[in-house]
C-alpha cells in the first residue's frame, strides 16, 4: 500500500513539474498611458526570451494606437517594429515589413509632432543612404533647435514676445 502511494506520489510530481508556468497577465493600459505600455515593452520585448511575446505585444499596442493621436504611442511602435526587425527568427522579407511599419510610425510622429525630435532620429536610423540620414537628423536638428512654445507662432513673433516678457 505505501509501496502504491509512493509511485502515485511521484507520478503527480512529475506531472506537476511537466506543467507550463503561465505567464501572468499584463496589465491592462488605457490609450493614454504611454508609461504602461513603456513597461509592457520592458517586460515583453527587451526582458522576456521569447520573440512569441513581443508579437502579442506589438499587437496589442497596434490595436490600441488605432484611432489614437498619441505621438508617444506611434513612437513606441516604431521602436517595438526596429526591435522586432532585427530578431534573427525572421525571414528577410518579414525583417523588410517591420522596417517599413515602423519607418511608418515615425513618419506619422513627425507629421503629428514636427518638432519633436524622437520621430526624425527614429527614421535617421532607419535611413537607407547616408544622404537620407543627414536630411533626417538635421530635421531632429532644426525640431529641437525651436521649442514648442516657438513652434506655435511664427519665428518673429515668437521671439518678440519673449523679448517682450523679458523686458
Amino acid at each position: 500500500m505505501r509501496r502504491a502511494l509512493a509511485i502515485l506520489c511521484v507520478a503527480v510530481s512529475c506531472a506537476a513539474v511537466r506543467e507550463p508556468v503561465r505567464a501572468q497577465p499584463s496589465a491592462q493600459c488605457g490609450r493614454e498611458e504611454v508609461a504602461c505600455f513603456h513597461e509592457l515593452y520592458e517586460q515583453e520585448c527587451l526582458e522576456a526570451p521569447k520573440f512569441e511575446r513581443c508579437l502579442v505585444f506589438l499587437q496589442r499596442l497596434e490595436t490600441t494606437r488605432q484611432g489614437s493621436p498619441s505621438v508617444d504611442l506611434a513612437l513606441l511602435l516604431g521602436e517595438t517594429l526596429t526591435g522586432l526587425s532585427r530578431k534573427d527568427e525572421l525571414a528577410p522579407e518579414a525583417q523588410a515589413r517591420y522596417l517599413a511599419r515602423a519607418r511608418a510610425a515615425y513618419g506619422q510622429a513627425v507629421r503629428r509632432a514636427p518638432s519633436n525630435a524622437a520621430g526624425y532620429i527614429g527614421l535617421a536610423a532607419l535611413a537607407r543612404t547616408g544622404k537620407e540620414r543627414v536630411q533626417r537628423l538635421r530635421g531632429a536638428v532644426r525640431a529641437e533647435y525651436q521649442p514648442a512654445h516657438m513652434a506655435r507662432g511664427n519665428a518673429v513673433g515668437g521671439s518678440l514676445r519673449i523679448s517682450a516678457a523679458l523686458a
